[in-house]
């Protein structure tokens, strides 16, 4: 075993140099195609921000004594604030709309009651007022204003 172990050592001394010649090739692949991974990635985020600007309504391309893009960042700037204040404007007008419709909730919840009041003591009256009738089925004013109070009726001048 030990003479094989110097048989093989023997061996690489005696190719040392192909050896490293194929360890420099192997990180020279590693490093071609790290590259190339780098440039496919770059390329990709290129496209990509150039599809972003375009919808944006702008273009990554140089401007003028502008750098690459910036006009781009710009524009997505002012959607940004543009929706930043729609949602804002949104969300005070939404704020306002339900306040106003709690507000008239209890308003109508209010008549409503007002409202159960009166029919209830309208027909009390109403009640009462049947009460008093005498035997000849004869009613006085008294009795109709009872009767236009459970019809929700007013009397004249009220």
């Amino acid at each position: 075993m030990k003479t094989l172990f110097l048989r093989l050592i023997g061996a690489v001394t005696g190719a040392r140099s192909y050896i490293t010649l194929l360890l420099v090739a192997g990180a020279c692949a590693w490093f071609y195609v790290q590259f190339e991974q780098v440039k496919r990635d770059r390329d990709h985020l290129l496209q990509t921000a150039e599809l972003a600007c375009v919808a944006a309504g702008s273009s990554l391309a140089p401007a003028p004594r502008k750098r690459r893009g910036e006009l781009c960042i710009e524009r997505v700037r002012i959607l940004a604030a543009i929706e930043r204040d729609t949602a804002s404007a949104s969300a005070a007008a939404m704020s306002e709309a339900l306040a106003t419709h709690e507000r008239k909730t209890a308003i109508d919840a209010d008549a409503a009651r007002r409202s159960a009041e009166a029919a209830r003591a309208a027909a009390n009256k109403m009640e009462k007022q049947n009460a008093q009738v005498g035997g000849d089925d004869r009613v006085g004013a008294a009795w109709f204003d009872a009767l236009n109070d459970v019809a929700g009726l007013r009397a004249p001048g009220s």
